[in-house]
């Protein structure tokens, strides 16, 4: 709050007089105020943020609350003056000249008793608040109190010259704690860049506008994107487009991107746009060069009027390729979001070919001197949140998108900090300033986040980062989790955690290394888990899942920014808790497990879906070049099928007890990606369900295809099994839609059990 304080400036007075300082500007000395913060009468909230970070931290350091006065008021010319915001900066504008073309950048500058703090916007000049207080000591390396480090101190002064600075990246975003950001010196604003045709032309105007819409399979539907080669879908664009920045003259631009997934028009002037080429990662035809074009047509109309918009779009799925027919205008800013790549490693990783094709794409765009922006991924998508570390993909990749123009910086992200604080703080310093050491960066959040434990932290962080560095595993979530950290790793990062524990003095220290260390064992009951259901130990698998759960709920109510309660409650949820609490439930409580199945399987890919033509579910079928492939153990992607989307055939073998004979049989599986036709000793294994047509009747019928990705399945074999002897199981799986990276097929155990009580 903005005050003005006679007796405390007398006070000041008082102070300085009796305690002169020498060598920099007094803001606290011997624990009483020398200074005093000015504002202009209305300073930005956002500036205002930064102002009260200062009071606040000066006073934590000091004990001294230093006041905040307005623009007018008068101040003894012994005291000190802070002086905050571009309004009163007059005396230092050609420091903010320099500056001026970042919104970002802003200038400290002492003169005289005064002490000035202004940026070219309003964050910027919070940002100048937050060099202060930096350069008085304090840093913030994880949200709250708990990752508030800074000097003890009777006397706050600052005795640096001028400071003159703005980001190497803008805008830099984390989907994180914003008071963290802010002070952290993250921030800007975005080019749209979002899924937005439907938004210049909607569906319900299909019926006055067919032909503006695509034409798929020989006919036009108001669904996927839009016919890009008719001028009147151009003229709709350009029309909304000033429609937009005439009622929004301040926005920085617009998003020109295509709506999500696919349906691209087949019209011979829409495919005479395109480059011709197939994309080998998103398997469809290309069609950055048509959308290159169609955005080239809007752009140009556009700027006639409004000659500095920016118009973004997400170049991803099959229009992530550089055009090879056609040049973006300079206003079109593509947006990476490699999602269908490996998150893992570096681009320049010898482990990883996958990210060497995200620099080659890279590579491409950047030869046009367009400014890009990079949309990726801080975690591997959908996981568990459990402790994650690619410190070295950052350390390598970030200088060289600088290099090669990627200028905006704001990967996807979850406020999960007991999973990626070491990793959060590193890329939101790179992203302000590339050319700094970035294990100093580390060194620095260990040394002063931990104290005395910091090298056993810090030993910790590199290892772990380590393991993902060296790692030969590529596939998303947490399906290589198990072998990224290794037994020996695992053990090896606990005794650093234990060590670190032993040497924690503070209270605060003690809660940081705790942090940590709940994040580790949270990670060993995850892998606890998976080892136990692979074993077939589904009692133990149960228990490792609720130690799991706990460590969970536990870290949530510490604190709900220590683990993201949606996607570490959510993702359990959808894509690991079901096949451990079903496995545990099909073999207790007088279910009883019948067989499992083996974790190698014959296997035979069927990129044609001519399996069922050549009998290939027959038993008698001896031949054929069936290959061997592990099913729960290791992803398709492990096993040299990463891009293969499409169909494959399992087989193996199980005896059946006599001793089952007139029960019911049933076929579990643990998980698939994404459904399943099941033969049995040569029978189709078929099932009942119902269906509801449009009426509101409720069918029954039979079907044949189990679906569901990523969860567990079952199906009665009761009629096809031959009890005490063995029983040929052939799996044809479908997996046309890419539900993770590296994913297919049979993911998790597959076993045959029996139900308590059932008889046939």
């Amino acid at each position: 709050m903005t005050r003005n304080s006679p007796s405390l400036l007398l006070c000041l007075v008082a102070v300085i007089c009796a305690r002169p300082c020498f060598g920099g500007l007094a803001l606290v000395q011997g624990g009483r105020p020398a200074a005093v913060i000015r504002v202009a009468d209305k300073l930005d909230k956002t500036a205002m943020l930064g102002v009260t970070d200062v009071v606040k931290f000066v006073e934590k350091m000091s004990g001294a609350k230093l006041d905040v006065v307005t623009a007018t008021a008068k101040v003894p010319n012994q005291v000190s003056v802070i002086v905050v915001g571009k309004a009163l900066a007059d005396s230092v504008q050609p420091l903010l000249a320099e500056v001026a073309d970042s919104e970002g950048g802003f200038v400290i500058a002492p003169r005289g008793r005064s002490l000035f703090l202004a940026g070219s916007s309003p964050l910027a000049t919070s940002f100048a608040c937050s060099e202060l207080l930096e350069r008085l000591g304090c840093r913030w390396y994880i949200p709250g109190e708990l990752g508030e480090v800074y000097p003890k101190t009777k006397s706050v002064v600052y005795d640096g010259g001028d400071v003159v600075d703005k980001p190497d990246m803008n805008p830099r975003w984390l989907r994180v704690d914003r008071t963290w950001s802010r002070r952290n010196k993250l921030g800007g604003t975005n080019v749209p860049a979002s899924h937005a045709f439907s938004r210049f032309v909607r569906s319900n105007e299909f019926e006055k506008h067919p032909d503006w819409f695509p034409l798929i399979n020989g006919q036009r539907t108001p669904r996927g994107q839009l016919c890009l080669s008719n001028p009147e879908v151009v003229q709709r664009f350009v029309e909304r487009c000033k429609e937009y920045f005439e009622k929004h003259p301040d926005a920085i631009g617009m998003s020109l991107g295509p709506n999500d997934g696919g349906g691209w028009c087949e019209c011979e002037k829409c495919q005479a746009m395109d480059s011709g080429r197939i994309d080998p990662f998103a398997q469809h035809r290309d069609v950055t060069d048509r959308l290159i074009k169609f955005m080239n047509a809007v752009v140009k109309e556009v700027k006639r009027a409004y000659p500095d918009k920016k118009f973004g779009f997400y170049a991803y799925s099959c229009y992530q390729l550089p055009p090879v027919t056609a040049k973006p205008d300079p206003a079109v800013i593509p947006v990476f979001a490699p999602i269908n790549y490996c998150r893992l490693h570096s681009m320049f990783s010898p482990k990883c070919p996958h990210r060497a094709a995200v620099r080659r794409i890279y590579e491409g765009w950047s030869k046009f001197g367009l400014e890009l922006h990079y949309r990726g991924y801080t975690f591997n998508l959908a996981g568990l949140q459990t402790p994650f570390h690619p410190f070295h993909k950052w350390i390598q990749d970030m200088p060289w998108m600088h290099e090669h123009n990627i200028r905006g910086f704001f990967p996807e992200s979850i406020e999960s900090w007991s999973a990626s604080a070491p990793e959060y703080y590193l890329t939101a310093r790179l992203a302000w300033r590339i050319k700094q050491d970035p294990r100093k960066i580390i060194d620095e959040f260990c040394d002063r986040l931990f104290g005395p434990a910091g090298k056993a932290m810090n030993r910790y962080f590199w290892r772990m980062a380590d393991a993902v560095r060296d790692a030969d595993f590529h596939t998303g979530n947490d399906v290589n989790s198990p072998d990224i950290y290794t037994p020996a790793i695992v053990e090896a990062g606990g005794k650093d955690l234990k060590e670190a524990v032993s040497r924690a003095r503070t209270q605060r220290e003690k809660q940081c290394v705790r942090l940590f260390q709940m994040a580790h064992g949270y990670l060993q009951a995850f892998l606890d888990m998976q080892d136990r259901q692979n074993k077939f130990e589904f009692a133990e698998s149960k228990k490792a899942h609720d130690q799991l759960v706990k460590l969970q709920d536990d870290l949530i109510a510490w604190d709900p920014r220590w683990l993201s309660k949606r996607a570490a409650k959510g993702y359990l949820k959808r894509f690991w808790g079901p096949a451990v609490e079903q496995a545990y439930e099909k073999t207790s409580d007088g279910n009883e497990l019948v067989a499992r199945l083996p974790d190698e399987w014959e296997f035979m890919l069927d990129p044609s879906d001519a399996g069922e033509w050549m009998d290939l579910y027959s038993p008698k079928l001896s031949g054929g070049q069936w290959r061997t492939l592990r099913t729960f153990s290791a992803s398709w992607g492990d096993q040299g099928l990463y891009y293969y989307k499409g169909i494959g055939w399992y087989r193996a073998t199980a005896i059946v007890p006599a001793r089952f004979k007139g029960r019911k049989i049933m076929l579990w599986f643990g998980a698939m990606d994404e459904a399943v036709k099941v033969w049995v000793n040569g029978t189709l294994i078929t099932y009942e369900a119902e269906r509801k047509e449009d009426a509101g009747t409720v069918v029954k019928e039979a079907r044949d295809t189990l679906s569901g990705a990523w969860r567990p399945l079952e199906v009665e074999v009761t009629q096809a099994v031959r009890f005490g002897q063995v029983n040929t199981i052939v799996v044809k799986t479908i997996n046309k839609k890419l539900n993770e990276l590296g994913t297919g097929g049979i993911m998790k155990v597959v076993l045959l059990y029996s139900p308590r009580a059932s008889t046939r």
